[in-house]
């Protein structure tokens, strides 16, 4: 079994690596990323009324399409 000093020897003999860039690069990396994630979802706010105003109005063209007696060709199938 070994013994705590033979671990805190080992361990003081081992290679100490060094990062690759500073600590606080690390920081600036995520915030980078955050703040592209939040870019990228800003992009799509309020999509899915948009969405829903588009549908509405395709249904009120289409009924409007059906009182006057117009079909769409892909109707009369």
């Amino acid at each position: 079994m070994l013994s705590i000093q033979s671990l805190v020897v080992a361990a003081a003999e081992a290679e100490h690596v060094e990062l690759p860039i500073p600590a606080f690069g690390f920081g600036l990396i995520a915030l980078a990323l955050f703040a592209a994630g939040l870019v990228a979802l800003w992009s799509f706010r309020n999509t899915a009324h948009g969405v829903e105003q588009a549908q509405q109005r395709r249904a009120q063209a289409q009924e409007l399409d059906v009182a006057r007696g117009r079909h769409r060709a892909e109707d009369r199938t």
